[in-house]
């Protein structure tokens, strides 16, 4: 399951909704995290075993350092991290399936100015 996030970084973070669902008795299991920025609330799913692939920018707590459990577990190999660039970002938020996001990186180099294409 996709779970994504709004925020930047330590900031406007959803924290209780997150606290929230780790207080089930059924907490989520093999969520892809998505998000721009991760910060507090993805490295306490992470953390607690409920994310098996993250999809972001950036995963830290800004001037605070790494997140120790995001480290942890990506070192021992429990979560997959997908890299991506703002604009791959950008492109995969806007489409809704593999054909559809075929289609939209083939848009954005159509609307390129040839410049920049080159």
């Amino acid at each position: 399951m996709l779970l994504g996030f709004g925020g930047m970084t330590i900031y406007r973070r959803p924290v209780a909704f997150v606290m929230a669902m780790l207080r089930r008795s059924i907490c989520p299991r093999d969520l892809t995290l998505f998000g721009f920025t991760h910060g507090y609330e993805a490295d306490l799913l992470v953390g607690a075993g409920c994310a098996a692939a993250v999809r972001s920018c950036y995963f830290g707590l800004e001037s605070f350092g790494f997140a120790p459990m995001f480290t942890e577990r990506v070192n021992r190999g429990e979560v997959r991290v997908i890299e991506e660039t703002e604009a791959e970002h950008r492109v995969w938020t806007a489409c809704r399936d593999s054909r559809d996001r075929v289609h939209a990186v083939d848009r954005v180099d159509r609307h390129r100015p040839a410049e920049a294409a080159a």
